[in-house]
């Protein structure tokens, strides 16, 4: 694989070959580089590759220049698209920030930790058989960020296709195929209840039910799933008792305000799954990130009867 690193730091890719993880490769630095994806394959049978960039867009940005097959080899025709296309909307643990920590340690967040191929957007893609794509940024919200600011929530990056290197270059939604999803899964609402919260909960509910109108525009009526995430439990954030409550109250409130083509649907809280390490800085573990996707898949098959 011939790329160049435009900005960031190492970055790593997860390879697949023949529909299994093949491994992992990191790109070092900023720079032009030639990777070995894999090698030792059987010359005579045919082979299908991916790759997945395991990395938010705040680590790094990358540009692809093309790949090499060796000496005596051919290029085939690309597999057909899947038919089933889901798109996947939130913060870091859609990213799945720290999933791959060691479960004996709490370091903190590394670029070598993030994993989206194993996010459970991407499980529950496998699942389902579907297409992905996951747009998610560490830190942001629906209506505010982490840190209690307003600029550059989910909702106003949705349209950047490279947000961190050209924030006016924007994604095409108009009578573009790639944006049509069968499914929208949103899971948002963590970051804003971690700061104060500036809006009282009709206010977020409102906004809220804004974006879920606006995506069944841009995607073209899709089924959308809005998810409440495990990180939350009634004693975290520090200082907002009761906040689960809250959250899962104004989730299923937008959810029954559409009709049953936008469903809601709870993860169990990471404090209630002691047999399901967490990740770094109490982010969801690989395993945890298997068991959601696994439940969005049960929960998308039952709605749209896939």
């Amino acid at each position: 694989m011939h790329m160049e690193l435009l900005k960031g730091v190492a970055d790593y890719y997860a390879v697949e070959v023949d529909g299994q993880l093949h491994g992992t490769v990191m790109v070092p630095w900023i720079g032009v580089h030639e990777v070995v994806l894999a090698d030792k394959l059987d010359p005579t049978q045919d082979h299908e590759v991916a790759i997945v960039k395991r990395t938010e867009a705040t680590v790094t940005t990358a540009k692809f220049y093309g790949f090499d097959i060796g000496p005596e080899q051919r290029w085939l025709e690309p597999p057909p698209v899947k038919l089933r296309r889901i798109e996947v909307i939130g913060d870091s643990i859609t990213c799945a920030y720290g999933a791959e920590c060691p479960p004996t340690t709490q370091a903190g967040f590394s670029a070598e930790t993030e994993d989206a191929y194993g996010s459970y957007a991407s499980v529950a893609a496998r699942e389902v058989g579907a297409e992905v794509g996951i747009v998610a940024w560490s830190g942001r919200g629906l209506v505010q960020n982490s840190d209690g600011s307003r600029e550059g929530t989910l909702p106003k990056l949705l349209i950047m296709v490279l947000p961190s290197y050209d924030p006016e270059l924007r994604f095409i939604y108009r009578d573009n195929p790639r944006a049509r999803a069968d499914a929208v899964a949103v899971n948002l609402l963590t970051n804003d209840a971690f700061p104060d919260p500036q809006d009282d909960d009709d206010k977020i509910r409102k906004h809220y039910t804004k974006f879920v109108t606006r995506l069944k525009g841009l995607y073209q009526d899709p089924h959308v799933f809005l998810c409440l995430g495990p990180m939350l439990n009634n004693s975290w954030p520090p200082g907002r008792p009761g906040v689960l409550d809250r959250m899962r109250s104004i989730i299923q409130a937008v959810a029954d305000s559409f009709d049953d083509t936008v469903i809601f649907v709870e993860f169990p809280p990471q404090v209630d799954m002691p047999d399901y390490p967490p990740g770094c800085n109490q982010h969801p573990g690989a395993k945890m990130h298997q068991h959601m996707g696994h439940q969005l898949a049960e929960a998308m098959k039952t709605a749209m009867h896939w």
